[in-house]
């Protein structure tokens, strides 16, 4: 599926549009979009089932590079639903509930951040066995952030897991400030856990950051707890949180 006549970001030019909708398998399938590879949404109307059970599965995604848009996009009324063993060019973004990131090959150019969460509501977020590389182009500084979307009006609980992942700095050209998780919660939030478990980095000498919170302003707050173990690296940091 390749969209080349869409001359704008916005609206539906995705190459699938998942909306308001139950049991979707994609499978095994090429998708070019110049916004979007696929997207899960809809409204919230009467009768509109949120997206469940949506299988992203063997795929290559990818869209034009040059607008530094997601590839791949969970949004907020999306449960239970996983891109597993597809190659993604360009971010994943990925919100909703229980949702997780499985076994792909992650590739960032441009100031693109491989894995952006927001509209998330509560539940796991699982980042688990990815290769994600950071490829010579690209000059974003972190793996892993959150976008500027959030439900509001809500409490829930969340927890993101990031485990047994390969993650690859190879920048052509060093950016100012390199960290791996960069999470900005906000107030509606009630509790966030962050586990790191089984990750293993290359292709740095020196991080800035490993984990980078960001508190600034009233609508920011801390997490909970955040643990981390069986990292393997071969870099230094100028501080790990």
């Amino acid at each position: 599926i390749i969209l080349n006549n869409a001359t704008t970001i916005t609206g539906g030019n995705y190459g699938v549009s998942v909306a308001n909708s139950e049991n979707v398998t994609i499978e095994r399938c090429y998708v070019k979009g110049l916004r979007h590879a696929v997207a899960t949404g809809g409204d919230d109307t009467k009768g509109a089932v949120p997206c469940r059970r949506i299988l992203v599965r063997f795929c290559t995604l990818t869209n034009v590079v040059s607008t530094n848009q997601h590839v791949a996009d969970f949004h907020g009324n999306t449960l239970n639903s996983e891109y597993s063993d597809c190659v993604i060019e360009g971010t994943v973004g990925i919100g909703g509930k229980d949702n997780s990131i499985i076994r792909c090959s992650l590739y960032s150019e441009n100031a693109v951040t491989p894995i952006l969460y927001a509209e998330v509501y509560g539940g796991n977020i699982n980042i688990h066995n990815n290769t994600i590389t950071l490829r010579k182009t690209s000059t974003v500084n972190g793996v892993i952030g959150t976008g500027s979307a959030y439900l509001s009006g809500h409490k829930y609980d969340i927890e993101i897991n990031v485990k047994n992942n390969n993650i690859i700095f190879d920048y052509a050209v060093r950016p100012a400030l390199v960290s791996f998780i960069i999470p900005s919660y906000k107030s509606d939030v009630s509790t966030t856990n962050i586990v790191v478990d089984g990750n293993v980095f290359t292709g740095l000498s020196k991080i800035d950051r490993f984990i980078n919170i960001s508190t600034v302003g009233t609508v920011f707050k801390k997490p909970t707890y955040i643990y981390i173990k069986n990292m393997v690296v071969n870099f230094t940091f100028d501080f790990f949180i």
